[in-house]
């Protein structure tokens, strides 16, 4: 799996780190894996981190497109989206996001957040 060090400016809510995260006095503050928040991009900024390392989008939806999310929690989450067009750039998007984020909690990924779709 290649990764991508940016700079935490430059990332947006959605990425998933690519490694752990550490304070200049060692503290972790982000875990591997761990999918990327306004929060959390709030709380490296605040310590003082100008890069982090993070999994590409390529590398993200070849996760995506692999048997990482069962039928029946894909079958759930297609519920939730019934009455919206998923045609549209933005709520395939959401979908996507939210189909990546069920599937790092079936697999013992935890992300920053504890709103579950």
């Amino acid at each position: 799996m290649s990764l991508l060090r940016v700079n935490v400016d430059g990332v947006k809510p959605g990425a998933t780190l690519g490694e752990n995260v550490h304070s200049g006095n060692g503290i972790l503050l982000a875990k591997k894996d761990q999918l990327i928040d306004l929060r959390l991009l709030q709380i490296l900024k605040s310590f003082g981190v100008v890069d982090i390392v993070i999994i590409p989008e390529d590398e993200v939806s070849k996760v995506e497109g692999s048997s990482a999310l069962s039928p029946d929690a894909l079958e759930q989450l297609r519920q939730r989206f019934k009455n919206l067009d998923l045609k549209m750039p933005a709520i395939q998007s959401l979908f996507d996001f939210c189909a990546l984020r069920r599937s790092k909690l079936t697999q013992g990924r935890v992300p920053i957040g504890k709103v579950m779709v």
